[in-house]
């Protein structure tokens, strides 16, 4: 089962900021979610319910993707079918954002790479990790998903 870590300066942050337990696909590892995969509807609802439920939700939501009522549809789409290239985006972020090891997990330095080739082409961080999560990492697709 999941902790939440909570850091009291800001709501945002502690909705944001998830303990993953051992063994899970992500190693273990604190997420800083900036705002994934969480929509602003969960924000939102924040203030109608108390904080509690709101991060029993965002644990529930976690624990167990609903691929078939998703709250992303890039990332459903990924996971039923290309299972392994959303395991290894996955496996990007807890590296990348929660300090996973990456010695078992040698994709790391290829997407890491990808990532780098678009910012230096001038194409800010996020909006190169969401193209290039959304197109599977195909550099050529995501470039051209920007620039279209």
């Amino acid at each position: 089962m999941a902790s939440v870590a909570f850091d009291f300066t800001s709501l945002s942050h502690a909705l944001h900021t998830v303990l993953l337990p051992c063994g899970r696909l992500h190693g273990r590892g604190l997420l800083l979610y900036p705002l994934y995969p969480f929509s602003c509807a969960v924000l939102r609802r924040a203030a109608a319910m108390n904080l509690r439920v709101v991060l029993l939700s965002i644990q529930g939501l976690l624990a167990s993707p609903e691929a078939d009522d998703p709250q992303d549809a890039v990332v459903a789409k990924q996971y039923k079918q290309h299972r392994q290239i959303y395991e290894n985006t996955a496996k990007y972020w807890a590296c990348e954002y929660a300090g996973r090891r990456t010695d078992d997990f040698p994709e790391f330095e290829e997407l890491k790479s990808k990532v780098s080739q678009m910012k230096d082409m001038g194409i800010e961080e996020s909006n190169a990790l969401r193209a290039l999560s959304t197109y599977n990492w195909n550099m050529e697709t995501a470039v051209g998903g920007i620039f279209s």
